[in-house]
């Protein structure tokens, strides 16, 4: 996982694009626990943000499958934007 979304934030970077889309990797069929996935997309992407300190990418939103969406919204309201709000409601 953490080789699939850096090549997708390098190339977003290398294309000069502002906004990316991600899938909720593995928290579906694969049943990875929506904690794991979070906090590792957070390691990733802030390793990410320091070793790429002028990026283009100003806005990552996480697409989540609509029967884990509650849960993966808690996990990850801390860290992304989303698209339906706060992540409070």
């Amino acid at each position: 996982m953490q080789t699939f979304v850096t090549s997708c934030l390098e190339k977003a970077n290398e294309h000069q694009f502002s906004n990316l889309a991600f899938p909720a990797l593995g928290t579906g069929n694969l049943s990875f626990p929506p904690k794991v996935v979070a906090n590792l997309i957070k390691k990733i992407v802030r390793t990410f943000e320091k070793s790429h300190p002028n990026t283009s990418i100003k806005k990552i939103v996480f697409v989540i499958y609509y029967r884990s969406q509650h849960i993966l919204k808690v996990n990850f309201q801390k860290f992304f934007t989303f698209p339906w709000g706060s992540g409070k409601e």
